[in-house]
């Protein structure tokens, strides 16, 4: 574990995880829900004791309105969320969170929770499920990838490798993407075999896939910046300029227009382009020298975008990226984001 993510990710591993395996029902959250068609999800995974006049919310499975307001831990409060999977129009609503020690899972939109792996699934990083077929998942950790195909039961071990980040083509989900800590592999064919992808051996920390030429990735490394591929992953292309060095944690690409593509980093700022990753201007404005780890973009509106970072909470910016100022749970430390 030789890279400085690595030391990150492990430094806020705890050796004291407890998995309450009781469910229970939070009253409120319904209500909640009815005020805002848009929920911001966020899995912190850690906090501060205090910001200043303000006790912090804690750790967990947050949920929250567009506009940043009744934020609630709709989870494990004592559980510290790596990644999360949101699928509210499955059933009731179906979540799947990974929690360093376990993955969990809700299939009654968040009112009750189930741990689904085992002793031997540990240190649990990544949560991916199939869009169009959300029992099947796949989970990376530090000892691999593995897959269910029963909404996280029976977990099954595909690979023996850290998994930094797994991304399923948004065409073909038998074709998976998965950047480990030495490189990334793929497979095209759910699971079964894994090929590795040549002359590529840097830790991989992020995939995403353009939405309107699929044939177009981006992959963020770490300390070595950006790549990206015209052929599917066939090859890929370090990005010079601005995005050639340093630590990529999240990339998000505009839905609305794909030609912007925004990276975040662990103290450069937020990354930009205007060309498909050509070109790439830092903003700095509001960030500061903090690491942000997890970037994405309003579905609907495409000038408001939304980052989870370390001890800042969630920062929003309402002008396509220029500025950023701070939007939510300020002195948590923000994995993951997701807007349903």
């Amino acid at each position: 574990m030789q890279n400085s993510s690595l030391k990150i990710k492990m430094k806020f591993f705890s050796t004291s995880f407890i998995i309450l395996f009781s469910s229970f029902l939070l009253t409120n959250y319904d209500a909640m829900a009815q005020n805002s068609k848009t929920q911001i999800y966020a899995a912190v995974l850690s906090n501060l004791s205090y910001t200043v006049g303000a006790k912090n919310p804690g750790v967990g499975l947050f949920v929250g309105d567009e506009n940043g307001n009744e934020w609630k831990n709709i989870a494990f409060s004592n559980m510290r969320s790596f990644a999360i999977e949101i699928f509210p129009e499955h059933g009731e609503g179906l979540f799947y969170t990974a929690n360093g020690n376990g993955v969990i899972v809700s299939r009654d939109g968040g009112k009750s929770w189930r741990v689904t792996s085992g002793w031997e699934v540990t240190e649990v990083l990544e949560a991916a499920a199939v869009p169009n077929n959300p029992q099947v998942l796949y989970v990376g950790t530090a000892y691999g990838l593995w897959k269910s195909t029963e909404y996280g039961e029976n977990l099954q071990q595909l690979t023996g490798r850290f998994v930094n980040s797994v991304h399923l083509d948004i065409e073909d989900a038998s074709r998976i993407y998965v950047g480990e800590e030495n490189g990334l592999v793929i497979s095209r064919n759910a699971g079964k075999s894994f090929k590795q992808v040549k002359n590529l051996p840097h830790a991989v920390n992020h995939i995403a896939q353009d939405s309107a030429n699929p044939d177009r990735l981006y992959l963020g490394t770490e300390d070595h910046g950006l790549f990206a591929s015209i052929n599917r992953g066939k090859s890929w292309q370090q990005i010079t300029g601005a995005a050639q060095t340093g630590t990529i944690y999240s990339i998000a690409v505009d839905p609305k227009n794909p030609g912007i593509v925004f990276a975040s980093t662990f103290a450069d700022g937020i990354l930009r382009s205007l060309d498909r990753g050509k070109t790439w201007q830092t903003i700095t404005d509001g960030i500061d020298d903090i690491p942000v780890y997890k970037i994405v973009i309003h579905p609907q509106d495409s000038s408001i975008i939304y980052a989870g970072t370390v001890n800042r909470g969630i920062l929003r910016s309402t002008d396509a990226g220029e500025s950023w100022k701070q939007f939510a749970l300020d002195g948590t430390h923000v994995w993951e984001l997701e807007i349903k």
